[in-house]
C-alpha cells in the first residue's frame, strides 16, 4: 500500500475512534462536532491532493524510464523489446517516413534497421543519448506528452562515422496501469560525418527536387536521405551515404556524409532554407524492407535552417503559448 493511502487509512481509523469517543457528549457538544467533522474533511481533501501529486510524481517517473528503455534497446537492436514499449495503435513517425500501428512499427525495427536479424554486427556503434527531458501528465493520469533532445554516435568500425541530432515530440498513454508510447515523433536537426561535424552539414532543399529527377547525391542518391546510411542506420548503413543512420529511420531533412549532401551532381544546386516548404520530406528510399504507411511530418527542415520545432508545453513561468 502506499504511504498516501496509509495515511488516509489513520486518518479515518483516528476519524472514527473520535466519533466514538465523543458519542456521549454528541448532544450537548453540537458545534464542536461540527468543528470536528470540518477538521477531518480538510486533511481528507489534503491527503487526496497529496495522493494525486505522488501519482503524477510516480507517472513522471516512469514515463523518462520508458522512454530511456527505449533508446536503450534500439541501440543494442533489441528490436522485439523496443516494439513491446508501443501501444497496439501507435504511430512512430521518423524521417523516412510514419509507421502505424505496433505491427508495421515492429517491422521497420526487424526488417529496415536490423536486416532481419536481432542485435547489432560486431563493429557497429549505434548509441542514441536522450537528454533534456520535458513531460507532462494530463490532469486524468490517462494520458502525457513528452519533449527529449537525442545525440546519437553513429558508425562502422574501420568504415566510417557520424554525429546526428533530433528532437522527440511523444505522446504516451497509461494501459491498464502501464505507460506505453502512443505516438513517437522523430524531428531531425542533423546527420553529419564525424570529421567536420556539424560544420560540414548541407541543407537538402527537397521541396524544389522532384524525387524521380534526382541522381547521386539528390533526394534518393547517396548521402542524401535515401542513400546508404540515411534511413537511420539500415543495414547498409556502414557503407557510405549521409551520415551512417540517425534516430530509428531518420537520416533525413539534413544531408551530409561522404557521400555529399543535397546539391550534389545529380541534383540541383542547393538552396536557401527559405526554399525549404513545411512537410517536403524526402521520398523513403526503394531500398526499404519494410516500406512506411505514411509520409514523415515535418515542418521545421533542421539545421541550418534557424526554425523551431514544434513543442507542446506552454512557458512554466508565464505560461504563454507554445507558438514559436
Amino acid at each position: 500500500m502506499k504511504p498516501i493511502a496509509l495515511m488516509k487509512t489513520a486518518a479515518m481509523l483516528a476519524a472514527l475512534g473520535l466519533c466514538v469517543s465523543i458519542a456521549p457528549a454528541r448532544a450537548a457538544q453540537s458545534k464542536a462536532s461540527g468543528a470536528d467533522a470540518q477538521t477531518i474533511a480538510s486533511l481528507m481533501k489534503e491527503l487526496d491532493q497529496a495522493e494525486a501529486e505522488l501519482t503524477r510524481v510516480e507517472d513522471v517517473a516512469a514515463i523518462k524510464k520508458l522512454q530511456r528503455a527505449y533508446n536503450f534497446y534500439i541501440d543494442k537492436g533489441m528490436w522485439a523489446d523496443a516494439a513491446d514499449l508501443f501501444t497496439n495503435d501507435a504511430v512512430a513517425d521518423y524521417a523516412v517516413g510514419a509507421f502505424v500501428g505496433k505491427k508495421s512499427i515492429s517491422q521497420h525495427f526487424f526488417q529496415n534497421l536490423g536486416d532481419g536479424r536481432i542485435g547489432l554486427p560486431d563493429g557497429k556503434l549505434y548509441d542514441h543519448m536522450v537528454l533534456q527531458p520535458v513531460v507532462n501528465v494530463a490532469p486524468d493520469g490517462k494520458s502525457a506528452k513528452g519533449r527529449w533532445r537525442e545525440l546519437a554516435l553513429l558508425g562502422q568500425m574501420n568504415a566510417e562515422a557520424g554525429w546526428a541530432g533530433g528532437i522527440y515530440e511523444n505522446t504516451y498513454v497509461k494501459e491498464r496501469g502501464v505507460w506505453k508510447i502512443k505516438d513517437l515523433h522523430y524531428y531531425v536537426s542533423f546527420n553529419a560525418p564525424y570529421e567536420g561535424g556539424w560544420g560540414n552539414v548541407k541543407p537538402l532543399p527537397v521541396a524544389a527536387r522532384p524525387p524521380a529527377a534526382a541522381g547521386p547525391g539528390g533526394a534518393a542518391g547517396p548521402g542524401g536521405a535515401g542513400g546508404p546510411g540515411g534511413p537511420g542506420g539500415a543495414a547498409p548503413a556502414a557503407r557510405g551515404g549521409g551520415a551512417p543512420g540517425a534516430a530509428p529511420g531518420g537520416g533525413a531533412a539534413a544531408g551530409g556524409g561522404r557521400g555529399g549532401g543535397g546539391g550534389a551532381p545529380g541534383g540541383p544546386p542547393a538552396a536557401t532554407p527559405a526554399a525549404f516548404v513545411p512537410t517536403a520530406m524526402p521520398v523513403p528510399p526503394p531500398t526499404l524492407r519494410h516500406m512506411p504507411d505514411r509520409p514523415h511530418d515535418q515542418p521545421c527542415p533542421g539545421f541550418p535552417a534557424a526554425c523551431i520545432e514544434p513543442y507542446h508545453y506552454n512557458n512554466p513561468v508565464t505560461g504563454r503559448g507554445n507558438t514559436p
